[in-house]
């Protein structure tokens, strides 16, 4: 019997923000999502349009060939935020961080927030 394992990088923040959509449809809400683990990445979706750019060079995804897929792109990345909401991993760490270890080493702990505030604006494109 043969058996498949699929992987999927975890998601490790999404966020909605408004931005100029690329596409000259003004300003539009976008949904942010960003993976962590092996592959990174993530996307850029504009929920006006349905126009997707990846993160990490700001391309735009190339668009099917399919009847519908602007409604489904946004159907699928509002689902996305309904699942997990405005998420942002750095954030609960540290606030777990915080509110489980002693904090008489502050220069250790100020040094670990410093490093995950950087790694939280990379991640939210905020470079």
């Amino acid at each position: 019997m043969t058996s498949v394992h699929l992987y999927r990088d975890p998601v490790i923040y999404v966020n909605k923000r408004v931005e100029q959509c690329p596409c000259g449809k003004g300003e539009k809400d976008f949904l942010v999502w960003r993976l962590g683990g092996f592959a990174g990445g993530g996307r850029d979706v504009c929920l006006g349009c349905g126009d997707q750019w990846h993160f990490d060079d700001g391309e735009m995804v190339e668009r099917p060939f399919a009847r519908g897929w602007r409604a489904e792109s946004i159907r699928r990345a509002e689902s996305m935020y309904e699942e997990y909401g405005e998420f942002d991993i750095v954030q609960e760490y540290w606030d777990d961080y915080i509110t489980t270890s002693m904090l008489g080493d502050f220069w250790r702990s100020y040094h670990l927030k410093m490093a995950l505030n950087a790694l939280g604006s990379y991640l939210s494109g905020s470079r």
